[in-house]
């Protein structure tokens, strides 16, 4: 089980179950119930200020890493998954705090 932020600001939380997927830890490209749990922890981080990026230079919030870590997808997949979904439209790089410059990822 895993805490996650919910509502538009992420004001409340609840709890989900996160599946085990066999394809992510094999290193397979991220099946459709993967995303979806990919793109639901994009807005979780957006929500609490921790948005991810799609800058090496980011360090810790660079979300072909944070894959890596969460989901177990190779940082190679998960870069080119990343590059993808911002070509369909499906994440954006926002501006997330302009006098701080943090952009970050968002769910369209």
């Amino acid at each position: 089980m895993v805490e996650v932020a919910v509502g538009m600001a992420g004001e409340h939380t609840s709890v989900v179950l996160e599946p085990i997927d066999a394809q992510a830890a094999a290193g397979g490209w991220p099946d459709t119930n993967m995303e979806q749990r990919i793109l639901y922890a994009i807005t979780e981080g957006w929500a609490s200020g921790k948005p991810w990026s799609s800058s090496p230079q980011s360090g810790e919030r660079y979300a072909p890493r944070i894959m890596d870590v969460k989901f177990q997808i190779p940082i190679k997949i998960g870069k080119e998954w990343m590059e993808k979904a911002l070509i369909e439209g499906r994440l954006t790089n926002e501006t997330y705090d302009a006098k701080r410059k943090i952009v970050g990822l968002k769910v369209v």
